[in-house]
């Protein structure tokens, strides 16, 4: 994989948006997890924590690939911190607001804010 950054198209990120569902791999495993878009970045996180295995892998990679819709990337994948997380926040109750609020309610509990992935495209 090239390791070159490249932003994401207009696009790919209305693909993503329309998307509930992406499909993440590292190291030859699949997961399938729900996915925001914040100031043009594609944000997800662990509802299980740090200890979640696909979120140890995308952290020991730090490189995986994506799969929604029509967009298939090679992506870096790294630990947000607490950059955007209060819109990450708002992303997560806005798009899957449609779903049980408890389901809702996973994706922003201090436990998988802790767990946060930013993913960006490479070239």
């Amino acid at each position: 994989m090239n390791t070159k950054d490249s932003p994401w198209t207009d696009e790919q990120l209305a693909v993503l948006q329309e998307n509930d569902e992406l499909e993440l791999t590292v190291e030859g495993k699949t997961v399938i997890i729900w996915m925001v878009i914040v100031q043009g970045e594609v944000f997800v996180r662990s509802v299980y924590g740090r200890g979640s295995k696909w979120f140890q892998r995308a952290i020991r990679a730090g490189q995986g690939a994506v799969s929604a819709g029509r967009v298939q990337q090679n992506v870096r994948l790294v630990e947000s911190g607490e950059r955007l997380q209060t819109d990450v926040d708002a992303a997560f109750r806005s798009k899957y607001g449609r779903y049980a609020r408890s389901i809702v309610d996973s994706t922003v509990t201090p436990r998988a804010r802790e767990a946060a992935l930013q993913i960006s495209r490479l070239q």
